[in-house]
């Protein structure tokens, strides 16, 4: 790689991440001039967030940098299958609006898991699905913070660890200087890169294939196509069953259940638009998830001859977009800098909102509890919660090391949600739709069902 040339990539990565780790410094001079509640801004960025930003952050906080970058390998190198995980997605957001929003939009908690406290009468239900979402969400967002140190690597050679190095420094800096506002404004600006950055990548193969049609005719011909496939087949690796069935009930786990969404439920102004921004998101989520696909479906069609991790030019296929990109954009200055950017910006933003979440989550269903911190103010409370995120962002990026050896980046955020989903999804439709059904019950069927999925 010519070494003028990947300056200017440099240049353009950092300028790239600089600028977007601006927000949280405007939005604390912004803060701090206003005055009012320091915590709950923090938590809750004031309740004045708009219906199309939420749009925007739902649906970024709903596919991730992983998506970005592990869906296209996917398409090239296992076709089509994971694709129909889209219908479990769309189905979802109707079911949250009906089932969960109602309820947690008129609690005026600070954390939902307190919910299950007020409904069961029982800490001990609470805190148990607390420590299941703090479990799932450390080893997803160790997931998150490997992903682009993939891409780091194949292109700079830069060392996994120092990749997740760099990302946990800044993202220590943007949790102690911005809140969700900051992370919500960040989501905008992530989103609409990632679909000008997936619009580039599809035009470019596109092109160099022969056009949409030739695109298209190469999938079919590669059996990357396949949807409507039932096999009824358990040990198959996907079908449209698992996929529709199984996403379906992640995704009511993660929208319904989930602190780091039920903020953004709660940053809004009124449950009506709660409800709208939601049931908007189905189309917004179908586009945006979908973009990923398409440039899988160009990448086939332009290596279907010529496999670079076959060749080994790869080294894994989580790869085959950077090595796309640095192959096929070297005419163009500051497009390789611009995707790293995305990667890196993609995971920083991800990673700040999820760290405030589990902060929030560790202080208000454990630590506050404690006899030593009664009756502190505030602002001492919101000190507190940066600290555990910074030492959340520290376990997270530990943690990021061993992701490479669960597999591909598709499938070790799977592989960690999956595991978590059901025990906690059980416990909030019983609170919601079982009037019946007490503390004991509720505590054994999570306990039960967390031994059963350790046992499988």
């Amino acid at each position: 790689m010519h070494t003028g040339w990947l300056a200017w990539e440099c240049v353009v990565f950092a300028l790239f991440v600089c600028a977007s780790s601006l927000v949280p410094l405007w939005r604390r001079k912004r803060d701090a001039a206003a005055g009012g509640d320091a915590k709950r801004a923090y938590i809750f960025a004031g309740g004045g967030v708009s219906t199309l930003a939420m749009i925007l952050s739902v649906a970024r906080g709903t596919l991730g940098v992983r998506s970005f970058l592990g869906f296209p390998s996917e398409l090239v190198y296992f076709g089509s299958a994971m694709w129909e995980t889209l219908y479990g997605m769309a189905l979802a957001f109707p079911l949250v609006c009906w089932i969960f929003i109602p309820v947690y939009y008129r609690l005026n908690t600070n954390s939902v898991y307190e919910y299950l406290q007020m409904r069961f009468g029982s800490r001990s239900v609470r805190r148990v699905a607390a420590a299941t979402f703090l479990l799932r969400q450390t080893l997803n967002l160790a997931v998150t913070v490997y992903t682009p140190t993939v891409a780091l690597h194949a292109v700079l050679r830069l060392p996994h660890w120092a990749a997740a190095a760099a990302l946990t420094a800044v993202a220590v800096v943007f949790n102690l200087l911005g809140g969700l506002a900051a992370a919500i404004r960040a989501d905008v600006i992530q989103t609409l890169t990632m679909v000008l950055v997936s619009a580039a990548f599809i035009i470019q193969a596109t092109l160099k294939v022969g056009g949409p049609q030739k695109v298209l005719a190469d999938n079919i011909e590669g059996g990357r196509l396949t949807f409507f496939n039932f096999t009824g087949d358990p040990a198959a690796r996907v079908d449209t069953a698992s996929a529709l069935v199984g996403q379906l009930f992640m995704s009511l786990s993660v929208y319904g259940c989930q602190q780091t969404f039920v903020q953004r439920y709660c940053s809004m102004r009124s449950e009506a638009r709660v409800r709208r921004t939601l049931l908007a998101n189905v189309p917004a989520v179908g586009v945006l998830f979908s973009l990923s696909w398409l440039v899988g479906m160009a990448l086939f069609a332009l290596y279907r001859r010529c496999d670079p991790l076959a060749a080994g030019a790869i080294a894994a296929p989580d790869e085959v977009l950077p090595h796309y990109v640095q192959e096929q954009f070297a005419f163009l200055p500051g497009m390789l800098g611009l995707f790293l950017g995305s990667l890196f910006n993609g995971a920083l933003s991800f990673l700040v909102s999820n760290v405030n979440s589990l902060s929030t989550v560790t202080w208000e269903d454990f630590v506050s509890a404690a006899p030593a911190f009664r009756g502190i103010s505030d602002r001492q409370q919101l000190t507190i919660i940066k600290i555990i995120g910074v030492v959340y962002a520290l376990l997270i990026m530990a943690l990021s090391q061993a992701v490479g050896l669960v597999g591909g980046v598709v499938e070790g955020s799977l592989l960690v949600t999956s595991a978590t989903s059901g025990a906690l999804l059980g416990v909030f439709v019983l609170a919601a739709l079982c009037p019946g059904a007490n503390g004991t019950g509720a505590l054994a069927g999570m306990l039960t069902a967390h031994a059963l999925t350790a046992w499988l």
